[in-house]
C-alpha cells in the first residue's frame, strides 16, 4: 500500500517520517501487540473474555492500566496531548468525570461501571498518542486487522454455535447461563471485514467473502445488528463504489441466503422460541422500518420508545436537563422499568439515551459534538486524499469512517458501548482514526516526502 504524501505528488512508496520515533523499529511486543489480542479475545469469546480478570479487575481495565504505564514511560507521546482532535473527547471525559465524581462513595462500582461509556476514552488518547510518536503503528494496526479479518469470519460462527447451540462453550452468571456473543457485535464486526476486503487495504483475497453470509446468519437474530451492517455496507458502495466488489459481495450473499431458502435452513436456538432462518431474519429486518410485524418484535419496541420517552421528558423537558441523573444509580429502576434497584438492566439499550439520562443535555450536545467532529475531520481529510490522488490512505480513511458507522447504529439500539466488548473496540478505532489525522496534519503541513502512516 503506498504511504502519504504530501499534496500535488506523484503517489508512490516514500521513506518514512525523518524522526527517530518513526525510524525505530517496533518493540517485539508492546501495548499494541497487547492490545490487539486483548480486541480478538473480546470479538471471539465477548463475555466470557470480559469477565476475565483478577478479582474486580477484569480484562479490559487490566489492559488500560499496562497502557497508561507505557504511556508514562514514553515522554514523546505527551506531545500528542495538545492535539486539537483530542479537545473535543476531553470536554467530554471532563463532563463526565464531574456527573460521576459525586456518586462514586454512594454506588462504589456501578457507578466506575456505567463511567465506562465515557472512560473507555482513555484507549483513544493512548492509542493517539502512540500513532503521533510512532506513525507506523498505523501499519502495524492494519496488518494485524487483516489477521482478525480471517480469524473472525472462520472462528467466530463456530464459537457461537458451540456456545448457543450445543452449549459447549458458556458463562454462568448468578446462577444464570448467559449468550457470550451477541448478534449485534458480531455484525459490526462483520462490516469491517466486509469493507476492509472490499477496500484491498491489505492483500486479503476476497475468497474470505464466502465466509461472509454464515456470520450473517449466526448473527440475523437482532434487529440493531441487521440494521448497522446495512448502514455500513450502503455507506461503503456510496463513499467507494467498487461494481466489481460490489458484484462479488452481493452475489455471495444472495446465492448463500437462496440456497438456505430452498432448503428450508432453520436452527433452533435453546432457552426460548427463537428460530434462525431467512424468514425470521426477513421479519425481523421489516420491523425495524414498519409499525405492524410479530408481536414479539413490536413489543421491544415500544418497550424502548417508552423508556426513551420518559428520560427525553425529564431532561429535555424536566429537572435533570443540566446534570442528568448521574453515572452510578440504576436508571431503569429509578425510571420504573425494573423493580428491583440491583436489577442487571441498567441501560436504555442507546448508548446515545444512556448518556442523556446520566449526562443530561450537556453532555448529550457533547457527545454529538464529539461524533461529528470525528467524522468529519475523517471524511475531509478523505476528500483530500481523492483530490491529490493518495488512494491508500484514502481507504484506510473510509475504512475508518464505515467501521465507526457500525458501530454508531449498533450503539443507537443496544447496550453496546456501556461495556468492554463494544467500548473499547469503539474507542480503540476512535483513537486511531485521531492519530491517523495527527499524522496526515503533521505530514502534510510541513511538505514532508512521506509518512508511514500506511504502507
Amino acid at each position: 500500500m503506498a504511504s502519504a504524501t504530501y499534496p500535488g505528488q506523484a503517489l508512490r512508496r516514500e521513506p518514512a517520517l525523518p524522526t527517530a520515533a518513526a525510524n525505530r523499529p517496533a518493540p517485539l511486543f508492546d501495548f499494541v501487540s497487547l492490545l490487539s489480542l486483548v480486541l480478538l479475545g473480546y470479538a471471539l469469546l465477548g463475555k466470557l473474555f470480559a469477565y476475565q480478570g483478577i478479582g474486580d479487575l477484569y480484562v479490559g481495565e487490566i489492559t488500560l492500566a499496562i497502557g497508561v504505564c507505557a504511556f508514562l514511560a514514553s515522554p514523546q507521546r505527551w506531545l500528542a496531548l495538545g492535539s486539537r482532535h483530542l479537545l473535543p473527547l476531553y470536554a467530554l471525559m471532563v463532563w463526565g468525570f464531574i456527573r460521576t465524581f459525586p456518586y462514586v462513595n454512594q454506588y462504589g462500582v456501578n457507578a466506575l461501571r456505567d463511567a465506562v461509556i465515557w472512560g473507555y476514552g482513555l484507549f483513544a488518547i493512548l492509542i493517539a498518542t502512540t500513532i503521533s510518536a510512532r506513525p507506523g503503528t498505523v501499519s502495524r494496526l492494519l496488518d494485524r486487522y487483516a489477521w482478525f479479518v480471517r480469524v473472525f469470519l472462520l472462528i467466530a460462527p463456530i464459537v457461537w454455535v458451540l456456545s448457543m447451540v450445543f452449549g459447549v462453550i458458556t458463562l454462568v452468571i448468578n446462577g444464570h447461563t448467559v449468550p457470550i456473543l451477541k448478534g449485534g457485535d458480531m455484525m459490526v464486526h462483520l462490516a469491517g471485514a466486509i469493507a476492509f476486503i472490499y477496500l484491498k487495504i491489505r492483500k486479503t483475497s476476497t475468497a474470505w467473502l464466502v465466509l461472509a453470509p454464515v456470520v450473517f446468519a449466526v448473527s440475523s437474530y437482532t434487529r440493531a445488528g441487521i440494521l448497522s451492517l446495512g448502514v455500513a455496507l450502503a455507506l461503503l458502495c456510496l463513499l467507494k463504489p467498487r461494481t466489481s466488489k460490489l458484484i462479488i459481495v452481493t452475489a455471495v450473499f444472495v446465492i448463500a441466503m437462496t440456497a438456505a431458502i430452498a432448503f428450508d435452513a432453520r436452527v433452533a436456538l435453546p432457552g426460548g422460541n427463537k428460530v434462525l432462518s431467512p424468514g425470521v431474519a426477513w421479519e425481523r429486518a421489516r420491523s425495524i422500518f414498519v409499525t405492524s410485524g410479530p408481536a414479539q418484535y413490536e413489543g421491544t419496541k415500544r418497550w424502548r420508545i417508552q423508556w426513551w420517552g420518559k428520560i427525553l421528558a425529564y431532561t429535555w423537558e424536566g429537572h435533570y436537563f443540566w446534570t442528568g441523573k448521574g453515572f452510578g444509580e440504576n436508571i431503569a429502576y429509578s425510571d420504573g422499568v425494573v423493580v428491583r434497584p440491583s436489577d442487571p438492566l441498567r441501560s436504555p439499550h442507546s448508548g446515545h439515551m444512556t448518556v442523556l439520562a446520566r449526562a443530561g443535555v450537556p453532555g448529550l450536545l457533547i457527545w454529538v459534538f464529539v461524533q461529528g467532529a470525528w467524522a468529519w475531520g475523517v471524511s475531509t481529510r478523505w476528500r483530500q486524499c481523492a483530490r491529490s490522488g493518495h488512494e491508500g490512505l484514502g481507504r484506510v480513511l473510509v475504512f475508518l469512517l464505515v467501521y465507526w458507522s457500525a458501530f454508531m447504529v449498533n450503539a443507537s439500539f443496544d447496550v453496546f458501548l456501556e461495556g468492554p466488548m463494544g467500548g473499547i473496540w469503539f474507542w480503540s478505532l476512535f483513537g486511531a482514526g485521531i492519530g491517523t489525522m495527527i499524522v496526515y496534519d503533521r505530514t502534510f503541513s510541513t511538505g514532508l516526502q512521506g509518512g508511514s502512516v500506511v504502507r
